[in-house]
């Protein structure tokens, strides 16, 4: 075991480098920075699960108000989101207390390793065009305005964009926030599929 000075050190470089991948692959820093805590460190999974978790939060919190501030954010959308994506969020971990409470932390381990792969497909298929083609809006768009708009400075023009399919939206979200709650990691390739595909919003809104 390392001193704890070093040992903290290390900790920080890590968290960096896996910060810096995590944004160059798209997979998020806490996909990374989790195997490398319990594999190399030694760390127990619930600790490490616990400890990006709250770098997750923190990463997160600060790349959105960077949007909010350039207005590309929606709230109406993104609030609706956040309901169900808490409350997966909570029953996720629940679950975890669960599994450790009865010995059961295989379960973890596996199904780290499935969201993992299922990351690394939703990166390699997702769609080429920045903004969704040809978008019809449905019952849930007029329902829940699920409208926007925002100035775009790479195609220096203001985008229109229309939500869809909020009920797909909200189930795909509600277990993304399991997940996280559950591994304590971002569940990205999740909220793509929610965003990106199922509610059809452009890639910088989602």
């Amino acid at each position: 075991m390392l001193p704890t000075i070093e040992f903290f050190i290390l900790i920080i470089l890590l968290s960096a480098l896996s910060g810096i991948l995590g944004a160059l692959t798209g997979l998020g820093g806490a996909t990374i920075l989790v195997p490398i805590y319990t594999l190399y460190l030694g760390i127990p999974i619930v600790y490490a699960s616990g400890a990006s978790l709250i770098s997750t939060i923190a990463t997160s919190s600060g790349t959105a108000s960077a949007y909010i501030k350039d207005r590309i954010t929606n709230l109406k959308i993104g609030t609706g989101l956040l309901t169900a994506t808490t409350t997966g969020s909570i029953i996720g971990s629940l679950t975890v207390a669960f599994i450790y409470s009865h010995h059961l932390q295989y379960i973890i381990y596996i199904v780290f390793g499935a969201v993992l792969l299922s990351q690394i497909y939703v990166q390699l298929q997702r769609s080429k065009f920045e903004l969704p083609r040809g978008v019809e809006p449905d019952w849930t768009t007029r329902i829940f305005q699920l409208y926007g708009k925002y100035y775009d400075m790479v195609l220096d023009r203001e985008v229109e964009y229309i939500g869809v399919k909020w009920w797909l939206g909200e189930i795909i979200m509600f277990f993304a926030g399991y997940i996280s709650g559950l591994l304590g990691i971002g569940s990205g390739a999740l909220k793509v599929l929610a965003m990106d595909w199922a509610m059809n919003l452009p890639i910088k809104v989602s």
